[in-house]
C-alpha cells in the first residue's frame, strides 16, 4: 500500500517519440515536420537496463573513469563489465531487460529475480555520429497513467502513450472536436427548454458530424449525466473504442457515443434533475447540449465539443402576465378552405416555445409543387415556405434565412405534415416534361398528383376539383348494331377515341372512321352506350381507348370494340358531341372516373349498369393546390394583468425556510442564502428582525429573473444572527406580501482575528 497513492499506484513510462537518424540507404526518414531524409532511419529506444545500490549485478555505476565506461555499457544493453545479456527464459542474447508484461504476469520479470528496492532505470537509443556542428534533435515524452491498482494503471500508462505518441507523430495537428451549437435557453414552470442552431453540422474535418448530446450536471464542474442523444440516421448507432473504465480500471471497448438512430432534433424540455427529481422552481441547475463527430480511421474515432454550461433557473411566469400556451401544447388546426377529406391530409402544429410565440392569425397554403406555406397575419413567414411535406419544419430548416431572430428556427411553434405526401391535384401539364412520369405507379387514378398514366400508359388530364366527380352514375346500353359490320347504327352516343401508347398497330391512324387518315389526333365515334349522373339527371361526355384492338384482329369493329379491352373516362360536361380531347396533347382537363370493358364483358340493348358511392362524403378527395388551405390562431404572452398580478402576490416565496446552515443551492461555505422567487419586475424586500428593527432593504428592479439571493447580511455588509426574521415585499401598484423567517446560521471557526 503506497502512502501517497494507496491501492492506486500511478505508472510512469518514457517513450523516444523521435530518436536519432543515422545512414541507411534504401530507407526514409520522414518527420512530423514535413522534412524527408532519404537514405536514413530513425532509432528509438534500441536498450533498457537497471542498476541498483549494493546489487552485485546490477551496480551503480561509480563516479569515476570505470563508472563512465559501465554507463557506456548500459547503455549498449549489455551488462556492467561488457557482457551481453540472456534472456533466462528462452537463452537469446538481448539489449532489453525485464522484457515480459507485468499485466498478464507472462514473461520475464523483474520479480522473479529480486524483491523490491529503490531501483533506477536506463533507456538508451544508438549508437549515431554527432559530429562537430552536426544536430540530432531527439524527443523524449514522459506518460503517466493511474488505473484502479498498480498493474491497471500500466494499462492505463500504454493506452495514454499510443495517443502521445499519434499526437507527436502528426505534429500535434490533432483534429478538432465539431465546435459547440448555439443553445438558447427558455425558463418555465419547472421546466427548462433547451433549443440550438445547427452550426455543428457545418465544420469541415475528416471527421464527420455524427449527433448531440444534452447534459445535467450535479455542480458547473459536474459530474454529469447524458439525458439524451440526437444523431443522424445511418448504420451507426453506439459506437465503442478503447477507453478508461473506472470501474474496472482496465482499458476496455467502451461506448463513446450513444446514437439510436432516431434522427436529428435541435429542441429538449428538461423536466428532472441530476437526481431524476422533478425540477423545482427558483433553485439553479446546471445544462450543456454538445456536438460530436466520427472517424472510423481515426484514433479516437469520436471527438466531442467541451461542454458550454448554462445555468438555469426554472420560474413561474411574472406576476401580471400570462402565456396561453405550454410547452409542446397541440394547436387546434381548422381546416377552413377546400374539400379535401380528412383521410388524404394530418396537419398539425405544436406550440415549442410559449414565451416566443406571437399573437397572430396563421394559414397553410399548398403549393402545386407538394409543399407548403406558412402565412402569420397575411405575410409568409420567412424560413416557413416552400417546405416539403413530408418534412418537420425544425428539421429541414436552413438558419442562413432566419439569422437575426431570437430562436432561429420555431417562432415558437413547429408545424408538420404525415409522412406521406399530399395528394396534390396536378398542375398544368407542361408538354414534353419527361420528368412527370417518374415514380407513376397508378393504373387507376386519373389526376392525383403529377399526371399519372392511365392503364393504357397514356396520360390523361383529369380535373382538379373533387367537386366534379359524381356520386352515382348510370351507364345506359341504348345502341342498335347493324346487320353486317357490327357497327352502332343508332342510339348510344357520340364519344372521343383518343391516341393509346400501347397501339401495337397505329390502329387510331387507320381507323375508318378517322377523319383525318394517318393522323393521331382524337375525334368523335358512335358507342352503344349513354352515361348519366343520377343526381342532376345528366346526360356526361366520355371518352376512350383500345387497348388491345388491332387491325388484323378478325374481331376489329371499325367504331367501338366490345372485345378490345376498352378504357372509358367519363367528362364531368354536359353531352354535347364535341371531341374532348383529355390526352396528352389535349387541353380538357375534366376527367373524372374510369372504367373498363373487360373482353368477357357482354351486354344487350335496355342494359343499365348503375355504380354508387354508398357513402359519399368519404370519397378520399385530394388537396387541391391553391383551394385547400388551414387556419389557427396563436395567443402570445400577456402582461400588465392586474388581477393576474395581485393573484401572483400569493405565490412570492423564500427558500430555504426555515433556513438551518444550509442551502442546496450554495457552491460556497461562504455564500449562506436564502433566495426570494416569483418577484416581479420591481419591488421592494425590507427585512426585519422580530422586534421590528430593519435591518435591510433591497431594490429589486430585474426583468431578467424572478429570484433574488439575499446573502443574510444587513446594510453594513455584516452576517446576521440566528433567530427569527420579516421579509416585507411592496409591489408598486399591486399591493404587498409579507413573509416571517426563520434563520439558522453555521457555527463559524475564525481562524484570525
Amino acid at each position: 500500500m503506497d502512502k501517497i497513492y494507496g491501492s492506486r499506484p500511478p505508472a510512469i513510462g518514457w517513450d523516444f517519440f523521435q530518436g536519432p537518424i543515422i545512414d541507411s540507404p534504401g530507407d526514409t526518414v520522414k518527420l512530423p515536420n514535413g522534412r524527408i531524409y532519404p537514405d536514413k532511419k530513425e532509432l528509438g529506444a534500441t536498450s533498457f537496463n537497471k542498476y541498483y545500490n549494493g546489487n552485485p549485478v546490477y551496480t551503480d555505476p561509480s563516479y569515476d573513469a570505470a563508472g563512465a565506461l559501465m554507463v557506456w555499457n548500459y547503455l549498449s544493453g549489455r551488462q556492467k563489465d561488457g557482457t551481453p545479456w540472456k534472456n533466462p527464459l528462452t537463452g537469446e542474447v538481448t539489449t532489453f531487460l525485464d522484457t515480459g508484461d507485468p499485466v498478464t504476469g507472462t514473461g520475464w520479470l523483474s520479480t522473479a529475480e529480486s524483491p523490491p528496492a529503490d531501483i533506477r532505470m536506463l533507456t538508451g537509443t544508438g549508437p549515431f555520429t554527432l559530429a562537430v556542428g552536426d544536430t540530432q534533435r531527439i524527443v523524449v515524452g514522459c506518460v503517466i497513467g493511474q488505473g484502479s491498482d498498480r498493474l491497471s494503471s500500466i494499462s492505463v500508462l500504454r493506452f495514454y502513450d499510443q495517443q502521445a505518441q499519434q499526437a507527436y507523430n502528426s505534429g500535434f495537428h490533432i483534429a478538432s472536436p465539431p465546435p459547440a451549437p448555439e443553445v438558447s435557453v427558455s425558463e418555465l414552470n419547472r421546466k427548462v427548454l433547451l433549443t440550438w442552431k445547427k452550426n455543428a453540422e457545418n465544420f469541415v474535418s475528416k471527421y464527420k458530424f455524427e449527433g448531440y448530446n444534452v447534459y445535467i450536471g450535479d455542480s458547473p464542474g459536474g459530474p454529469w449525466k447524458r439525458l439524451a442523444t440526437f444523431d443522424v440516421p445511418n448504420k451507426l448507432a453506439v459506437i465503442l473504442e478503447p477507453s478508461y473504465d473506472t470501474n474496472s480500471g482496465q482499458i476496455l471497448d467502451l461506448p463513446a457515443a450513444y446514437g439510436n438512430n432516431l434522427g436529428l432534433q435541435y429542441r429538449y424540455l428538461v423536466t428532472k434533475d441530476y437526481e431524476k427529481n422533478a425540477l423545482a422552481n427558483g433553485r439553479a441547475y446546471y445544462v450543456a447540449v454538445t456536438s460530436y463527430a466520427y472517424s472510423a480511421t481515426s484514433i479516437p474515432k469520436v471527438l466531442e465539443s467541451s461542454r458550454t454550461v448554462l445555468t438555469v433557473v426554472p420560474h413561474r411566469a411574472r406576476p401580471g402576465t400570462e402565456y396561453s400556451n405550454d410547452a409542446f401544447q397541440t394547436v387546434k388546426i381548422e381546416h377552413s378552405a377546400g374539400d379535401a377529406s380528412p383521410r388524404n391530409y394530418e396537419v398539425w402544429a405544436e406550440v415549442v416555445d410559449p414565451l416566443r410565440v406571437k399573437t397572430a392569425n396563421y394559414k397553410i397554403t399548398i403549393n402545386k409543387d407538394s409543399t407548403w406555406t406558412l402565412w402569420r397575419n397575411g405575410t409568409a413567414v420567412p424560413g416557413y415556405t416552400n417546405h416539403a411535406v413530408e418534412d418537420t419544419i425544425y428539421k429541414d430548416i436552413t438558419y442562413q434565412t432566419l439569422q437575426g431572430s431570437p430562436i432561429d428556427f420555431f417562432l415558437g411553434l413547429t408545424v408538420n405534415f404525415n409522412k406521406k405526401k399530399l395528394n396534390t391535384w396536378e398542375p398544368e401539364l407542361i408538354k414534353g416534361d419527361s420528368s412527370l412520369i417518374n415514380r407513376l405507379t397508378s393504373p387507376y387514378r386519373l389526376g392525383i398528383r403529377k399526371n399519372d398514366l392511365a392503364y393504357d400508359g397514356q396520360f390523361k388530364r383529369g380535373t382538379k376539383d373533387s367537386s366534379l366527380f359524381m356520386d352515382d352514375l348510370q351507364i345506359r346500353f341504348t345502341g342498335v348494331w347493324d346487320s353486317t359490320s357490327r357497327t352502332v347504327s343508332s342510339g348510344g352516343s357520340m364519344a372521343t377515341l383518343l391516341f393509346g401508347f400501347a397501339d401495337p398497330a397505329f390502329f387510331i391512324a387507320n381507323h375508318p372512321a378517322n377523319p383525318n387518315p394517318g393522323s393521331r389526333n382524337p375525334f368523335l365515334v358512335r358507342v352503344p352506350f349513354e352515361i348519366w349522373d343520377i343526381k342532376t339527371n345528366t346526360q356526361l361526355n366520355a371518352a376512350f381507348t383500345d387497348f388491345s384492338q388491332k387491325l388484323s384482329d378478325s374481331l376489329f369493329v371499325p367504331t367501338w370494340a366490345p372485345r378490345g379491352n376498352c378504357r372509358v373516362y367519363v367528362v364531368a360536361s354536359p353531352y354535347d358531341e364535341q371531341v374532348h380531347n383529355i390526352g396528352y396533347t389535349g387541353q380538357d382537363t375534366m376527367a373524372t372516373w374510369t372504367f373498363i370493358f373487360k373482353d368477357s364483358t357482354i351486354w344487350k340493348t335496355g342494359d343499365i349498369v348503375q355504380l354508387n358511392i354508398p357513402n359519399p362524403d368519404t370519397f378520399p378527395k385530394p388537396v387541391v393546390a391553391g383551394k385547400d388551405e388551414f387556419t389557427f390562431r396563436l395567443q402570445g404572452k400577456t402582461t400588465g394583468v392586474l388581477s393576474n398580478e395581485k393573484k401572483r402576490l400569493d405565490i412570492i416565496n423564500v427558500f430555504p425556510n426555515p433556513y438551518l446552515g444550509y442551502n442546496i443551492t450554495e457552491n460556497d461555505l461562504h455564500q449562506d442564502h436564502v433566495t426570494f422567487i416569483n418577484l416581479p419586475i420591481k419591488c421592494t424586500i425590507r427585512i426585519f428582525t422580530i422586534s421590528g428593527q430593519l435591518i435591510k432593504t433591497i431594490k429589486f428592479d430585474n426583468p431578467n429573473s424572478t429570484t433574488y439571493n439575499w446573502y443574510l447580511q444587513n446594510e453594513d455588509n455584516l452576517p446576521v444572527a440566528s433567530g427569527f426574521y420579516i421579509a416585507y415585499i411592496d409591489v408598486p401598484n399591486v399591493g404587498q406580501k409579507i413573509l416571517k423567517m426563520v434563520i439558522v446560521l453555521r457555527q463559524q471557526r475564525l481562524k484570525n482575528l
